[in-house]
């Protein structure tokens, strides 16, 4: 019952954060439509899905009528495999033209490894 309960509260939970945060083809079109303030620089944002704007990028957009130069979204999966090979740990795709500054990244890792993004970018 109470593993039912928690399970319906995270999906609704969910359902409402991916409705708040919108498609992030979406958010690139707004800040060039709106032609909002960019300002030097790389803004890291970690976010669970590369579909959907992470809420941080948003709040930043509307509160603060800026967003950097570069935007990178990181996100992490672990594979429900032993091994993944080095070449394939790790994808990059830009969000609409590469030039405008926006692209997800997603680490992948194996179920064997314990991982952070610190370490996988070079860091203790």
């Amino acid at each position: 019952m109470v593993m039912s309960t928690w399970r319906r509260g995270r999906e609704m939970v969910t359902v409402r954060r991916r409705a708040l945060e919108g498609p992030l083809d979406d958010v690139v079109c707004t800040v060039q439509a709106r032609r909002v303030h960019r300002v030097p620089g790389v803004a890291v944002l970690p976010h669970a899905a590369k579909e959907t704007a992470p809420l941080a990028l948003r709040a930043n957009i509307e509160h603060n009528r800026l967003v950097h130069e570069q935007v990178v979204i990181i996100s992490g999966r672990t594979e429900p495999v032993p091994h993944i090979p080095w070449s394939r740990r790790l994808t990059v795709e830009y969000v609409g033209d590469h030039r405008k500054g926006y692209c997800t990244s997603m680490s992948h890792s194996d179920f064997r490894t314990r991982w952070t993004f610190l370490k996988f970018c070079g860091g203790p």
